[in-house]
């Protein structure tokens, strides 16, 4: 009886950390699920979904790439802190409509 009970909290637990994970990264999720491949060079294309944070970002600023990636981490990431290491890499365009 204490192991159905302990098994039903644990898949009780999960539930609702999945659930909370994916409520608090819904539109990121989204996003990421709207990655597909454009064409054979390769280009990929996606819809970002939510609110970037553009605004604020004029407002703060930024001195370095290392203050973009440090704003977009924090904003993408709900605060969690993380080091990517990709300050100086990449190549990104937007096209909006």
């Amino acid at each position: 009886m204490k192991i159905k009970r302990l098994s039903i909290s644990i898949l009780l637990v999960f539930t609702v950390l999945f659930m909370v994970v994916a409520a608090l990264f819904f539109n990121e999720i989204r996003t990421l699920a709207s990655l597909e491949k454009a064409d054979e060079y390769p280009m990929y294309q996606m819809t970002y979904y939510g609110d970037y944070g553009f605004d604020e970002f004029l407002k703060i600023g930024a001195k370095s790439d290392n203050d973009i990636e440090k704003f977009v981490t924090k904003r993408l990431l709900k605060g969690m802190s993380i080091d990517l290491g990709v300050t100086g890499d990449g190549c990104t365009a937007f096209v909006t409509r």
